[in-house]
């Protein structure tokens, strides 16, 4: 129209152009839109799936003991978040572009059958003219990007190493958090610099890798783009205009103008389509570590744990090198033939044989390093034991008490009920009164009025003393009254008084003891003692001893 000088043909293809604006506009939008929404919907799925697959059979607390993951909380957050995000990103970058390319293919085409006018006895080679162009142009193209795909870093590898080493940064970060205390103590901060230093380096290597070869690439990436496809797409252009018979000079400019138009178009979709293959590359990155955290989650659910170059190999007489069989809802505690060992495959113990009945309050005892604690961990299931034919035998109603307690999130009155939820406790009947009488009798009544009522939330962990918080553990054990108690130095942080007060307490309610501790007086509230001695091995033994609490 403005070569025509026609005013009226002008306004009327601006007032096409912005009507078609409107809805493209909208259209786009939309796009980036429901990209984000398939991103949540990803991230959504995934983390849904891994969430379930992580807190199943026990997944959470073995992955801890395998080598393959050092930071498993990042693979279940980040990671996922980045894949969820690159896989939706990936199919904006891959379709839209490929669409361009094939549009502006074909009115490439169509452009350079029109300029050749009607057909003649030469149709053939003006066929010819109209499709050599855009064959020569995919040759370049194919060229430059096998070129490119030969000489392309490991992107990758590149961002999984990143991942990796921004998650140790960030685990030693959270170490300083864990252990603030005990670090203060101990005046360890110079120590703990020269762990976050070294830590920080690592990312900054990665970073730094990552930054030079996005850099060697670039460098041969852009000259392709610039200089080799700006020369092929001058071929291209001069190609159907060299071979162009009775055509003036503005129509051969004209023909070259719109011709460099759609060149530009393609030159920027095929770059993006370039751009696609670096994402594609880095998403193989996070393909990758997602995929191998699918795998060491399936593995905990089938009991295979890898401690990379320190396990060993556990060897028994016989066919018994396989774990023991876990016989839950008994009414007794009991081992046949069953070895304790550590993650790492050492084996503990000989063979373990003995029961205990309820009502024989047992006493547990022996060196350090001899398998005391491993022990519990056994019956309680969150661990393996050897012995392909032996069997451990877990009773119905049983509770661990550790040595140090886990707080929940939440209020007082859900300290004391964990693990029942809290709208659980009303179909079990605990209100106001039996939470409170739970913390009353095991001697932390007044802390519902130092924090201001059961439903106060708090960070307990910082409001709490170490004896606090193993009586709150106590009044856990007051409101759920288990038949067997498997008690793991849980009574080492309180006095000489109340750790009498909780034992006298706990056997009042006809709950069974099954303890680990170190103070041989505790002993009196015991009727047996299984006695480690660590002599050639473990040995064990079954000895009543006389009661006097």
């Amino acid at each position: 129209a403005i070569v025509d000088q026609d005013a009226t043909g002008f306004m009327w293809t601006i007032a096409r152009w912005i009507a078609i604006a409107l809805p493209s506009t909208f259209i786009n939008s939309t796009i980036r839109f429901l990209e984000k929404r398939l991103a949540l919907a990803f991230r959504t799925n995934l983390t849904t799936f891994f969430q379930e697959k992580y807190m199943a059979k026990l997944a959470y607390y073995r992955v801890r003991a395998d080598s393959r993951i050092a930071v498993v909380d990042q693979r279940l957050t980040d990671d996922i978040t980045k894949l969820s995000a690159e896989t939706a990103h990936l199919y904006n970058h891959l379709t839209k572009p490929c669409l361009d390319v094939l549009l502006v293919a074909y009115s490439l085409l169509q452009f350079n059958l029109r300029a050749q006018g009607p057909a003649t006895k030469a149709g053939k080679r003006s066929l010819w003219t109209a499709i050599a162009p855009l064959l020569f142009g995919c040759g370049v193209i194919g060229v430059s990007m096998t070129v490119l795909r030969w000489m392309s870093p490991q992107f990758g590898k590149q961002a999984a190493a990143r991942s990796q080493a921004e998650g140790h940064y960030r685990a030693t970060q959270s170490r300083v958090v864990t252990y603030a205390e005990e670090i203060a103590f101990l005046r360890g901060e110079a120590v703990e610099i020269a762990h976050l230093d070294t830590a920080y380096a690592a990312v900054v290597k990665q970073e730094e890798l990552s930054a030079w070869s996005r850099l060697y690439f670039v460098t041969i990436e852009q000259f392709f783009l610039k200089y080799v496809w700006n020369a092929a797409g001058s071929i291209m252009v001069a190609l159907p205009q060299l071979y162009k018979v009775n055509s003036t000079v503005s129509e051969r400019a004209m023909s070259y103008t719109e011709n460099s138009k759609l060149l530009t178009d393609a030159a920027d979709a095929i770059e993006r389509l370039l751009s696609a293959q670096k994402e594609i590359h880095e998403l193989s990155g996070y393909v990758d570590r997602v995929h191998e955290l699918d795998c060491v989650l399936s593995d905990m659910h089938a009991g295979v744990i890898q401690t990379g170059a320190s396990s060993k190999t556990l060897t028994l007489p016989g066919d018994e090198s396989g774990p023991a069989t876990l016989l839950v809802g008994q009414t007794a505690i009991f081992l046949e033939k069953v070895s304790l060992s550590t993650p790492t495959g050492e084996v503990l113990t000989n063979p373990l044989s003995f029961r205990i009945e309820a009502g024989q309050h047992t006493f547990i005892s022996g060196p350090n390093g001899v398998g005391k604690s491993t022990l519990l961990r056994v019956i309680a299931g969150l661990c393996d034991a050897v012995g392909a034919s032996g069997t451990i035998g877990q009773p119905t109603g049983m509770m661990v008490l550790p040595q140090r307690p886990y707080l929940a999130t939440g209020s007082l009155r859900a300290q004391v009920l964990y693990p029942t939820s809290v709208e659980a406790a009303t179909a079990h009947g605990w209100g106001d009164a039996e939470v409170q009488g739970a913390l009353d009798r095991s001697g932390l009544g007044s802390v519902t009025k130092r924090e201001g009522g059961l439903d106060a939330v708090r960070e307990w962990a910082d409001v709490l003393s170490g004896g606090e918080r193993q009586q709150l553990a106590i009044a856990r054990l007051v409101l759920h009254r288990p038949k067997f108690a498997m008690l793991d130095e849980c009574t080492s942080a309180m006095t000489a008084e109340n750790e009498t007060h909780s034992f006298q307490l706990v056997k009042s309610l006809g709950t069974t003891l099954f303890t680990v501790a170190h103070q041989p007086t505790l002993r009196n509230f015991h009727t047996h003692e299984l006695l480690f001695d660590g002599v050639g091995g473990c040995v064990h033994r079954l000895l009543p001893v006389t009661p006097s609490a």
